[in-house]
C-alpha cells in the first residue's frame, strides 16, 4: 500500500525538523540523500540536474517549512525560534516563564 502524500509530508517535515534542531544553532546542508531518498544525476546532453521525485518532493518541503518561516536559509538551513516553539524544543532559558 502507498503512503499518501499526507503521510509522506508529516513525515519528512518530521525529519528535516529533527535534523536541524539537533543540529542547532549550526547551519546544516539538507540532501536527498541525509533521508535515505533516490538522489537525481546531470543530464549529459544539457548539463541540467534531474531531480528524482522524491528529491523534488523534499525540496518543497524545505521550500513550505522556509515560507512558513519554521527555518531560515537557502544551500544550508537553521531552525528559527519559531520553529523551535512549533516543535516543542525552545531553550529552557528562552521560555517565558
Amino acid at each position: 500500500m502507498s503512503e499518501s502524500n499526507r503521510e509522506k509530508f508529516n513525515d519528512l517535515i518530521a525529519q528535516i525538523m529533527s535534523k536541524l534542531i539537533d543540529a542547532c544553532p549550526m547551519p546544516r546542508g539538507l540532501g536527498a540523500a541525509d533521508f535515505g531518498l533516490p538522489v537525481g544525476h546531470v543530464d549529459p546532453q544539457s548539463e541540467y540536474y534531474v531531480e528524482t521525485l522524491e528529491e523534488s518532493f523534499l525540496n518543497a518541503c524545505i521550500r513550505w517549512l522556509r515560507d512558513e518561516e519554521l527555518i531560515r536559509g537557502s544551500s544550508e538551513f537553521v531552525v528559527t525560534g519559531h520553529g523551535l516553539e512549533v516543535f516543542d524544543s525552545l531553550p529552557d532559558c528562552l521560555n517565558r516563564h
